[in-house]
């Protein structure tokens, strides 16, 4: 069986204690969005878009803080419950070796720098217009800074839940690795369909995108057997966006170096498609698989 599937075989696994832990840490998560849903209460708006009302209140650098609080809670609380409950040790959820290999999430980051630098290298020779300078360094620097801290924390959360927590636990679940692949993904879509871009852009071409790079990246993760190289790709996709060129609309509403005014969204549909497709053919080299077959195998006796 995959190593990073067999990694939770071990300790406590029945459905009551998947449930514990998935409603303990969501619980986290919802208490860690009460201080920024009371600073939207106040400013007297739903969104979470950072305007001169907010501003009137917190720094942008203290407000980025606030919005990803609720993934510091549930972070914590899911490796620590997961400890307690399922009686495993959280490096599980990470790997399907014996430690963390810090090599492979350099990997990741540097294929997925590869990928985003050529992708938007192109976009820019078709299309010079969409790129609109924007720097302000008073604004940059200082969210630079929270954005390095926030961002490992805030993606780590996701990989660990959707496709270490669930991609594990769906595969022994249903005794079918490709079904914890597959509901992994479809899950990884759908909580990002609350994104502000869905709204903006279409609900069914930007959960395409979502759903294609939770199958993508679950199938890094499946064939690398750890979490490690999905990371990084995660990490510089984040950054990327919140750091370097953001838009109208976008859930990261950053003080980016560029912005794209008018985006266009079928293009942005199929350039993340082919984008991840390349990402995966990169991300794997390295790693030989000696058996396919043992991508999905499940071992139905343990």
């Amino acid at each position: 069986m995959n190593a990073f599937i067999q990694k939770a075989v071990n300790g406590k696994n029945s459905w009551k204690v998947y449930l514990a832990v998935i409603l303990l840490s969501f619980g986290f998560f919802f208490v860690g969005q009460i201080p920024i849903s009371l600073i939207l209460l106040k400013a007297g708006q739903n969104n979470v878009l950072y305007n001169e009302k907010i501003a009137q209140q917190v720094s942008y650098p203290v407000f980025f803080i606030l919005l990803n609080l609720q993934f510091i809670l549930a972070l914590g609380a899911l490796v620590l419950f997961t400890y307690l409950l399922h009686r495993r040790p959280p490096l599980s959820l990470l790997t399907g070796t014996n430690e963390f290999r810090f090599n492979r999430l350099g990997w990741g980051i540097i294929s997925a720098f590869v990928v985003i630098t050529l992708s938007d290298i192109i976009n820019y020779t078709l299309h010079p217009e969409e790129y609109v300078w924007q720097f302000d360094a008073e604004k940059f620097f200082p969210f630079l800074v929270v954005a390095l801290l926030i961002f490992p924390i805030q993606i780590g959360f996701e990989e660990i839940f959707f496709r270490g927590y669930v991609l594990q636990g769906v595969s022994l679940g249903t005794r079918s690795i490709v079904a914890g692949w597959i509901v992994s993904s479809v899950l990884f879509g759908l909580a990002h369909s609350f994104n502000v871009e869905v709204t903006k852009f279409g609900f069914f071409k930007m959960l395409t995108v979502y759903i294609a790079l939770g199958l993508g990246l679950g199938f890094v993760t499946l064939y690398t057997q750890g979490l490690e190289v999905a990371m990084g790709f995660h990490l510089v996709n984040n950054l990327y966006v919140a750091l370097v060129k953001t838009f109208p609309g976008s859930s990261l509403n950053t003080p980016a170096l560029f912005i794209t005014p008018a985006p266009d969204v079928d293009y942005m549909v199929v350039e993340s498609i082919i984008g991840m497709l390349i990402f995966i053919l990169l991300a794997i080299f390295p790693y030989k698989m000696k058996q396919w077959k043992q991508l999905f195998l499940f071992q139905n006796r343990y």
